[in-house]
């Protein structure tokens, strides 16, 4: 019994303290309540944590966004991705999609699977189930912050774990900046102002170099921290040889979509429950 509420209180006190770092450095992102058009299914993740119903409640009465809109449970994503399976869904690359976007034809019932920021929970309880089903994922690198154990009080994943996932031929490894995930002044991330465009070509050539040390190869896909970024700063992506560059814009992928507005549906209860409405009306 003592250790049940002792689990509680540091439960509360964890969920408080992401509540008030959130509030001031976060936004939660618009809820995708609606999915309309035909063509490739990109779904975003951030964490994946473990959780029985007891979490999953006290998450959902925090309001915290870091516990719902950016959690989905290792139970519930399981469960989703058995659900596109058993749906007739097939798993593409960044590549594939990229090829049908070039050739004007996407074809129905095809998902693309990414996660961004890459803490340790999508190492621990998304990438085992994934590695089983043989199911190819992509995931966006802060690589100023890979290996950090405190990053916005997440653990990030290391390289070696990233390697690791590498080599097992599933998964496509993107840029997700190198130093410049975060909110400025309250307000917006800093690479929406046309002042510091400056620094997101600095650092977008130091994640690059980062990129090349690690892994021994240049990246060609890259999604925006926050959902979003500017015309300028598409045209710095694309001018450094960017294949596709991906968006939290909610939304389906077809055939005319530009390769620099990718669209991603940001995975929670809500958007789940319309990507099933749109799924079964298909």
């Amino acid at each position: 019994m003592k250790k049940k509420i002792w689990f509680l209180v540091l439960l509360f006190i964890f969920s408080v303290s992401l509540f008030f770092f959130y509030k001031q450095h976060h936004k939660p992102f618009p809820q995708t309540k609606k999915i309309s058009g035909n063509g490739c299914l990109v779904l975003n993740y951030h964490r994946v944590r473990s959780g029985n119903a007891l979490v999953k409640f006290l998450a959902k009465i925090s309001g915290n966004p870091e516990l719902n809109t950016y959690t989905v449970y290792k139970d519930d994503f399981i469960k989703q991705i058995s659900f596109l399976k058993r749906n007739g869904f097939y798993f593409i690359t960044p590549e594939k999609l990229s090829a049908y976007i070039k050739k004007k034809n996407i074809p129905g019932k095809c998902a693309l699977i990414t996660f961004d920021d890459i803490d340790r929970s999508v190492f621990n309880n998304a990438y085992p189930f994934l590695k089983q089903q043989k199911i190819p994922f992509t995931i966006f690198i802060i690589t100023g912050e890979v290996g950090r154990k405190y990053f916005n009080g997440l653990r990030m994943a290391r390289w070696e774990e990233i390697i690791e996932m590498q080599d097992t031929n599933l998964v496509t490894i993107g840029v997700h900046t190198h130093k410049l995930h975060y909110i400025e002044e309250g307000e917006k991330p800093p690479f929406l102002k046309t002042k510091n465009l400056s620094k997101f070509i600095e650092d977008s050539n130091q994640a690059k170099k980062s990129f090349y040390a690690h892994l021994g190869y240049e990246p060609k896909y890259f999604a925006y921290p926050y959902g979003y970024g500017t015309p300028k700063t598409d045209d710095v992506l694309l001018a450094q040889n960017y294949d596709l560059i991906f968006t939290l814009s909610p939304g389906i992928v077809d055939a005319n979509s530009p390769n620099f507005f990718i669209k991603r549906i940001l995975v929670d209860d809500i958007s789940w429950e319309a990507i099933k409405k749109w799924i079964n009306n298909d």
